[in-house]
């Protein structure tokens, strides 16, 4: 007999890819803003320097945000669609 818990897909793949995400363009921010002020250079994709020369830092923040933030938007309107474990749900005559 399969568990029907088993099947579902796990939720936790796409908040960690988000966090993740989130966390590396955050951290760039913080370390261009140091090279900004204390000199120094760093090597990046072709992407990453147009965007910096456009937007500056905070352009590239954006570029990290944006995908961290459709991550977490996908997790919750799948969620959202998800039914309620057994134990969950309110019992009967509860919401009376």
């Amino acid at each position: 007999m399969t568990n029907p818990e088993e099947n579902r897909p796990k939720p936790w793949p796409a908040y960690i890819w988000g966090i993740f995400i989130l966390v590396v363009g955050v951290g760039l921010f913080f370390y261009l803003g140091y090279l900004e002020q204390h000199g120094g250079s760093l090597n990046m994709p072709e992407l990453f320097i147009l965007v910096y020369q456009l937007l500056g830092r905070w352009g590239l923040l954006a570029l990290f945000l944006v995908p961290a933030s459709i991550f977490f938007g996908l997790e919750i309107k799948e969620r959202r669609k998800r039914p309620l474990p057994p134990q969950d749900l309110p019992k009967k005559g509860e919401n009376e």
